[in-house]
Protein backbone atom coordinates (compact mmCIF):
# COMPACT_ATOMS: atom_id res chain seq x y z
CA UNK A 1 0.00 0.00 0.00
CA UNK A 2 1.47 3.41 -0.82
CA UNK A 3 1.20 6.32 1.03
CA UNK A 4 -0.76 8.37 -1.58
CA UNK A 5 -4.02 10.27 -0.97
CA UNK A 6 -5.87 12.53 -3.68
CA UNK A 7 -7.98 15.28 -2.11
CA UNK A 8 -10.24 17.34 -4.59
CA UNK A 9 -13.23 19.87 -3.89
CA UNK A 10 -15.19 19.75 -6.83
CA UNK A 11 -18.78 20.80 -8.11
CA UNK A 12 -21.63 18.41 -7.27
CA UNK A 13 -21.97 15.66 -10.30
CA UNK A 14 -25.05 16.10 -12.84
CA UNK A 15 -27.66 13.29 -12.63
CA UNK A 16 -27.59 10.20 -14.81
CA UNK A 17 -30.32 11.68 -16.65
CA UNK A 18 -28.12 14.59 -17.77
CA UNK A 19 -25.21 13.07 -18.34
CA UNK A 20 -26.15 10.16 -20.62
CA UNK A 21 -27.84 11.06 -23.68
CA UNK A 22 -29.78 8.88 -26.76
CA UNK A 23 -29.21 9.78 -30.11
CA UNK A 24 -31.29 8.17 -32.58
CA UNK A 25 -29.65 5.70 -34.55
CA UNK A 26 -26.96 4.88 -32.26
CA UNK A 27 -26.95 1.88 -30.70
CA UNK A 28 -25.61 2.94 -27.28
CA UNK A 29 -25.78 6.17 -25.11
CA UNK A 30 -23.13 8.92 -25.44
CA UNK A 31 -21.89 11.14 -22.80
CA UNK A 32 -24.06 14.61 -22.91
CA UNK A 33 -21.87 17.61 -22.82
CA UNK A 34 -22.77 18.84 -19.78
CA UNK A 35 -21.15 15.22 -18.90
CA UNK A 36 -17.72 16.17 -21.20
CA UNK A 37 -18.04 19.27 -19.62
CA UNK A 38 -17.72 17.70 -15.94
CA UNK A 39 -14.92 14.95 -16.74
CA UNK A 40 -13.38 18.27 -17.95
CA UNK A 41 -13.59 19.92 -14.78
CA UNK A 42 -12.47 17.22 -12.85
CA UNK A 43 -9.53 16.55 -15.17
CA UNK A 44 -8.53 19.87 -14.48
CA UNK A 45 -8.89 20.20 -11.11
CA UNK A 46 -6.45 16.92 -11.01
CA UNK A 47 -3.82 18.33 -12.78
CA UNK A 48 -3.66 21.24 -11.26
CA UNK A 49 -3.46 19.91 -7.75
CA UNK A 50 -0.48 17.89 -8.83
CA UNK A 51 -1.85 14.90 -7.29
CA UNK A 52 -0.93 10.95 -8.48
CA UNK A 53 -2.37 8.09 -9.58
CA UNK A 54 -3.33 5.59 -7.27
CA UNK A 55 -2.85 2.13 -8.63
CA UNK A 56 -4.91 -0.51 -7.06
CA UNK A 57 -7.82 -1.16 -4.95
CA UNK A 58 -9.28 2.27 -3.56
CA UNK A 59 -11.49 3.41 -1.04
CA UNK A 60 -13.65 6.39 -1.81
CA UNK A 61 -15.09 9.20 0.96
CA UNK A 62 -17.53 11.36 -0.33
CA UNK A 63 -18.82 14.42 1.47
CA UNK A 64 -21.60 15.82 -1.01
CA UNK A 65 -22.66 19.44 0.26
CA UNK A 66 -25.47 20.34 -2.22
CA UNK A 67 -26.01 24.24 -3.71
CA UNK A 68 -29.59 24.24 -1.70
CA UNK A 69 -32.25 22.83 0.33
CA UNK A 70 -34.23 21.02 -2.46
CA UNK A 71 -34.58 17.12 -2.29
CA UNK A 72 -31.42 15.64 -4.03
CA UNK A 73 -30.46 11.71 -4.24
CA UNK A 74 -27.03 11.17 -2.45
CA UNK A 75 -26.28 8.07 -4.74
CA UNK A 76 -27.35 10.29 -8.35
CA UNK A 77 -23.32 11.67 -7.20
CA UNK A 78 -21.31 8.44 -7.49
CA UNK A 79 -21.77 7.28 -11.87
CA UNK A 80 -20.77 10.93 -13.23
CA UNK A 81 -18.56 11.14 -10.57
CA UNK A 82 -16.96 8.17 -10.72
CA UNK A 83 -16.47 7.87 -14.36
CA UNK A 84 -14.80 11.67 -14.04
CA UNK A 85 -11.78 10.22 -11.92
CA UNK A 86 -11.44 7.20 -14.32
CA UNK A 87 -10.66 10.10 -17.11
CA UNK A 88 -8.99 12.06 -15.06
CA UNK A 89 -6.30 9.91 -14.11
CA UNK A 90 -6.75 9.76 -10.74
CA UNK A 91 -7.28 5.61 -10.59
CA UNK A 92 -7.25 3.15 -13.65
CA UNK A 93 -10.68 1.80 -13.35
CA UNK A 94 -13.92 2.57 -11.07
CA UNK A 95 -14.12 -1.24 -10.36
CA UNK A 96 -10.72 -0.30 -8.25
CA UNK A 97 -13.51 1.18 -5.86
CA UNK A 98 -14.18 -1.35 -3.28
CA UNK A 99 -14.93 0.16 -0.44
CA UNK A 100 -17.10 3.82 -0.34
CA UNK A 101 -18.35 5.94 2.28
CA UNK A 102 -20.69 8.80 1.38
CA UNK A 103 -22.25 11.66 3.03
CA UNK A 104 -24.80 14.34 2.34
CA UNK A 105 -24.24 16.96 4.16
CA UNK A 106 -26.09 20.24 4.67
CA UNK A 107 -26.48 22.80 1.83
CA UNK A 108 -23.88 25.42 1.20
CA UNK A 109 -24.29 28.87 -0.01
CA UNK A 110 -22.60 28.34 -3.59
CA UNK A 111 -24.62 27.22 -6.86
CA UNK A 112 -22.12 24.66 -7.99
CA UNK A 113 -22.55 23.27 -4.79
CA UNK A 114 -19.65 20.72 -3.60
CA UNK A 115 -18.35 16.95 -3.46
CA UNK A 116 -15.28 16.76 -1.64
CA UNK A 117 -13.18 13.45 -2.33
CA UNK A 118 -10.98 11.77 -0.80
CA UNK A 119 -9.07 8.91 -2.56
CA UNK A 120 -6.84 6.55 -0.83
CA UNK A 121 -5.36 3.02 -1.36
CA UNK A 122 -7.02 -0.18 -0.02
CA UNK A 123 -6.58 -3.33 0.97
CA UNK A 124 -8.68 -6.29 -0.16
CA UNK A 125 -9.84 -7.90 3.14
Amino acid sequence: MTGEVIELELPIAISENRYRRYVPGCNHPVISHEGRKFKETVKHRFFESGQSKIPGPVSVTLEFYPPDNRKRDLDNQFKCLFDSIVHAGCIEDDSQIIELHAYKREAIDNPAGLNFIRITPAERR
